[in-house]
């Protein structure tokens, strides 16, 4: 397979969301680039999130599966309910990365997503798909600061719709 050189790729704007999976608001959100790993911002997230809500558990998909997140998580008392990846192993790692795929390995995806409670992952993806039917999924403005301006404003608007209309 033959790679392009980097300039020839196509970025995109990628933005971030921590949810509060009990109210469904918008706690946090951080803009990167599309060459920007999840994991990599998720510390962030997490330390911004905690300034305006006590962070017990993260509930995020297999793009969030490191075990240097999940050390970060266990080491600061927050449970990590994350889908270890299908090639993660069972002998490295953080002990909840390790039970939660010999789970998956021994009984299945599903049995793991009951017993950890992984379904409340829907709340996150209810709030992104909410936000961008509102919204849409492209922005007016062009300059780094007028669009983190733009995306806390909408937030800012989402979180009062959430509050006072049933969505």
């Amino acid at each position: 397979m033959r790679r392009y050189s980097s300039w020839l790729e196509k970025r995109y704007l990628k933005i971030h969301f921590a949810i509060d999976a009990e109210t469904g608001e918008i706690v946090y959100m951080e803009r990167t680039s599309s060459m920007v790993h999840d994991s990599k911002v998720a510390k962030k997230m997490i330390e911004e999130s905690s300034k305006s809500r006590n962070v017990v558990a993260v509930i995020g998909d297999g793009a969030y599966d490191s075990r240097r997140f999940i050390r970060y998580l266990e080491d600061n008392g927050i449970t990590p309910i994350i889908k270890p990846r299908r090639d993660a192993r069972t002998d490295r790692g953080p002990p909840s990365r390790s039970s939660a795929t010999r789970i998956i390995r021994d009984y299945g995806y599903r049995a793991w997503s009951r017993i950890v409670g992984y379904g409340r992952r829907w709340m996150a993806e209810t709030a992104i798909s909410r936000f961008k039917t509102l919204f849409g999924e492209h922005l007016l403005s062009r300059k780094p600061r007028w669009i983190d301006l733009e995306l806390i404003t909408k937030a800012y608007i989402y979180n009062i719709l959430l509050n006072t209309v049933t969505l």
